[in-house]
């Protein structure tokens, strides 16, 4: 999609065909390919002003074309803006699925749905994910974005969104926790270098940073930790386990990983004698 002048030529269609997911054509103009922002967004006014599409429309799974859009990235942000400034998109209506593709721009590092969202329709910054299929249930934006690595957003959601690490995603988890434990070592040096976040924070069941990062063999984020934000390696988690025992742990286990794969690798090259 991307040809405006073409699709004129199909003033007698019924815009309100779907295909086999249950999109109409104003569905795959949302969801987006490749061309200029400017032509999507002249294909999806023609479709709304000339068409009357209806932008409300929901596919099988019960996403409307704005919520694809989102999904998209920052390269559809003049399609979204376009969707509830201009063509009156039900934002209150819709609140559930705009929270979602908000969920899913910061999951994806997109900065500009993320802004646009927060500051021009007021998605709840607190608010948790419920839909399994696509996220982790029950994290918040912050934890998303900490987790991938995507700094930007994490600044803008501190800096100038008001986000805190203080919301806790899954078993209790921080943005920081995340970060640690996936090696997102930028992240995690924002987080306790400019943010304020303590070298001793804590999930609220499985122990500080310095063992969320030994538990995943973040090597890197551990030294950082020990070495320049003065993490005590001596607290407890619940299970009264420290930093110390994570790492003793996943050394064993990949010990006897190796071991396991260079004996089936031993077998494989030897013949069975009968």
């Amino acid at each position: 999609m991307g040809n405006k002048e073409l699709i004129e030529c199909f003033k007698l269609a019924d815009i309100k065909r779907r295909d086999r997911g249950g999109k109409t054509a104003l569905h795959l103009v949302a969801i987006g390919t490749e061309g200029p922002q400017a032509n999507r967004k002249d294909i999806a006014r023609y479709l709304i002003d000339e068409l009357k599409a209806n932008q409300h429309e929901k596919d099988a799974q019960g996403w409307t074309p704005l919520h694809f859009a989102a999904k998209a990235g920052n390269m559809m942000l003049a399609v979204v803006k376009y969707l509830i400034e201009e063509a009156g998109a039900d934002i209150h209506g819709l609140k559930g699925e705009i929270q979602e593709a908000y969920l899913n721009a910061a999951k994806k590092g997109h900065r500009g749905i993320v802004g646009y969202l927060v500051e021009k329709v007021g998605v709840d910054l607190e608010e948790k994910s419920h839909i399994a299929q696509e996220y982790t249930v029950g994290w918040v934006a912050l934890c998303y974005a900490a987790t991938k690595g995507h700094e930007s957003v994490v600044k803008y959601l501190m800096e100038q969104a008001g986000a805190s690490d203080s919301e806790k995603g899954d078993v209790g988890s921080t943005a920081a926790c995340h970060a640690a434990s996936e090696g997102r070592i930028d992240v995690v040096k924002y987080l306790i270098e400019q943010a304020g976040v303590s070298g001793n924070g804590r999930g609220e069941k499985r122990g500080t940073l310095v063992s969320w990062a030994a538990m995943h063999g973040r090597e890197d984020v551990v030294r950082y930790l020990v070495e320049q934000a003065e993490a005590d390696v001596n607290i407890q988690d619940k299970e009264g386990e420290t930093a110390l025992h994570w790492i003793v742990k996943r050394t064993y286990r990949e010990v006897y990983e190796d071991r396991r794969h260079s004996r089936v690798a031993d077998m494989a090259r030897c013949p069975i004698s009968h």
